[in-house]
């Protein structure tokens, strides 16, 4: 992306040069060309308190000519000072390309441009010096001694081959090891780079960014053509100026206007107005400068106004006006169908087998034109496409058997098709408005709310089925011994209890009246509701029905051993409430003291949501505190 970016500068660059020239328009002049406002640093780790270092414009003299806004709100009051007042450690490198030539005295007056720039240094300022002629080599190092460095100048001699962007990475490892300097690259280039390394200057411009160097590049196209794309891109990812002229005789005046500028820089202190993400804009006159800044950190060189805004939440491109154009049309749509299908899903009929099985019911005047789920062709394929991929990697069964516990009435593939709706519409807007963050977040919650939704509405209908159990059964002797048959009592007993137990047996009972055995029947009430207690009764069934005896009196006996069993479960669910009671709040203690901390202090907690390494962190610890709940719920769980 950066590439591609550095690019499409270079291709806009070009194309400027390319319609200046063509239109005949004569070079800036050089304060013209040096007009702008550049945000050196912006410092907020002692927030409230914000304090900037702007480079401001040549023309720019007096401190009340600099106007600041933050999120958009005037600041009103703001103290600026000068770099000099505050005792700033700053440091230059001059890259000088030496290959011009003398031709037209080019060269030469490069030279006494860079010497001027020199002379015009503020006290304690380091400068050092890097040629480019045939191989880059560093002249001097940094120093404050001017004699010393307008020597250096003077000695340089002219090549005919250029290493530019290999003195630009040479500039680079010198910024690093001066460390404690204000970093500063001034590139001044009249031909184009012809022995550098290819990814030269890509290595060089993020030695540069990391160093937070700011870089000012000066194109001279006297009788020679410099590389004017690449040095305006230079520029710009590191946040810095770019400089043309037609005459080497410029450069004298642009170079003394830009070391003055970096002597005069304003150190600007305000109190912030607070929030977690701060869009700075500093104006001097007509120019303005942006920053952008999440509270809590320092952003310097590049990084004070990044293609990426930091503190902000989500990629790039969700920002601007297409991109969230974008996201809403996507969500809108996946709302929509979501919507639809829950509106038909509350419509329809329950369950299509039961639909099948009423004209062996006892309603047969239950209404038949029933609404169809997903009539759309679109949502039909969208369905059967997630059927199919279920299938084949067996996802459908499990899926099936747990919205039968569940009693939910869906089909599996639907099911699965609306939760992936619901997610995709979660992590988006999770993405749109909280970055990494909302999108784990929703995708954590999308994907294990389904599953558990349906395991709660599955164990509290298996809890309810298991305790009408032993009153089930002593109805079912009490039927049988008044001389009802088996299947007789059993559809006798499933009008009279209430669900889950009525509905498991009419469903039963709807089954042996098409021919199935009803032991079979029966059996598949056990496995689907994944009763143990019920197996135990009809496995007691089946022995009776094989091998005879009294029903009736076995079934009593069955049932009070399923009543003392249910008291044991209750006895061991009073026993293990303190671990349950401790299992949740330990899952909500955090994020409790988180939200207060918030509220309370939210400068002290916005690093957690705003830094990408916070929100890792939050992610990390989410998954880690879901993974303690369910060890301490395996620990407590104990089956009677």
């Amino acid at each position: 992306m950066q590439a591609l970016v550095r690019s499409a500068r270079v291709v806009l660059a070009t194309a400027v040069v390319a319609a200046a020239g063509a239109l005949g328009a004569h070079p800036a002049a050089a304060d013209d060309a040096a007009a702008g406002v550049v945000i050196r640093k912006v410092d907020t780790t002692n927030a409230p308190n914000v304090q900037l270092t702007v480079l401001r414009p040549p023309a720019s003299t007096s401190n009340s000519d600099i106007r600041l806004s933050e999120n958009g709100k005037p600041v009103v009051t703001a103290t600026v000072k000068s770099s000099s007042d505050v005792a700033m450690p700053m440091g230059v490198v001059l890259v000088i390309d030496t290959s011009v030539g003398t031709e037209n005295g080019q060269l030469d007056k490069i030279k006494a441009a860079a010497i001027d720039m020199i002379g015009a240094k503020a006290p304690g300022e380091k400068f050092a010096i890097v040629a480019t002629n045939g191989t880059a080599r560093t002249v001097v190092s940094f120093t404050d001694q001017a004699d010393i460095l307008v020597g250096a100048v003077n000695k340089l001699t002219a090549s005919n081959q250029n290493a530019l962007w290999s003195g630009v990475k040479l500039a680079a490892g010198l910024l690093t090891e001066g460390t404690g300097l204000q970093a500063n690259v001034v590139v001044v280039s009249a031909t184009a780079d012809e022995l550098s390394p290819a990814g030269t200057l890509s290595a060089a411009a993020d030695e540069l960014k990391a160093d937070k160097a700011v870089v000012f590049s000066v194109a001279v196209a006297d009788r020679t053509q410099p590389d004017v794309g690449n040095l305006q891109a230079l520029a710009s990812v590191t946040g810095g100026r770019f400089l043309q002229t037609g005459d080497a005789g410029d450069v004298d005046a642009m170079l003394t206007g830009l070391q003055k500028n970096l002597a005069s820089q304003a150190v600007i202190d305000y109190t912030s107005l607070g929030g977690d993400a701060l869009d700075i804009t500093v104006a001097v006159g007509s120019a303005t400068a942006e920053a952008h800044i999440a509270t809590g950190t320092v952003a310097e060189g590049s990084e004070v106004n990044p293609d990426k805004v930091v503190g902000a939440a989500g990629p790039s491109f969700l920002h601007g006006s297409t991109g969230l154009f974008l996201v809403a049309v996507v969500t809108l749509g996946c709302v929509g169908l979501l919507l639809y299908g829950l509106v038909e899903i509350v419509s329809k009929e329950r369950n299509q087998l039961r639909r099948a099985l009423r004209p062996y019911s006892d309603d047969p005047d239950e209404p038949r034109d029933i609404t169809k789920l997903a009539d759309s062709e679109i949502i039909k394929k969208a369905v059967a496409a997630t059927a199919k991929a279920a299938q084949d990697r067996g996802l459908l069964e499990v899926v099936q058997h747990r919205l039968e516990q569940a009693d939910l009435p869906l089909r599996p593939a639907e099911g699965l098709f609306f939760t992936a709706l619901a997610a995709l519409v979660a992590m988006l807007l999770g993405l749109a408005f909280f970055g990494p963050l909302g999108l784990g977040a929703a995708a954590l919650l999308f994907l294990y709310l389904p599953i558990a939704i349906t395991s709660f509405l599955a164990n509290r209908r298996r809890k309810k089925f298991t305790a009408q159990l032993p009153d089930t059964l002593q109805l079912l002797a009490g039927s049988l011994r008044a001389g009802y048959s088996l299947i007789q009592g059993l559809d006798a007993v499933s009008k009279q209890c209430e669900a889950p137990m009525g509905t498991e047996l009419q469903r039963a009972m709807a089954e042996a009246r098409l021919g199935r055995p009803v032991e079979e029947a029966l059996q598949e009430v056990s496995d689907r509701m994944g009763s143990d207690d019920f197996e135990w009764a009809i496995m007691a069934i089946k022995i009776q029905r094989e091998v005879g005896g009294n029903l009736a009196e076995l079934l009593m006996t069955v049932g009070e051993t399923m009543i003392a069993r249910e008291r044991l479960r209750r006895e061991v669910k009073a026993l293990t409430a303190e671990g349950r009671v401790s299992a949740g709040v330990l899952l909500c203690l955090p994020p409790g003291i988180g939200a207060i901390i918030s509220l309370l202090n939210p400068t002290y907690m916005s690093p957690m949501f705003s830094n990408p390494l916070g929100q890792y962190a939050l992610i990390g610890a989410g998954v880690m505190m879901l993974l303690g709940y369910w060890l301490m719920r395996k620990m407590i769980e104990i089956e009677a």
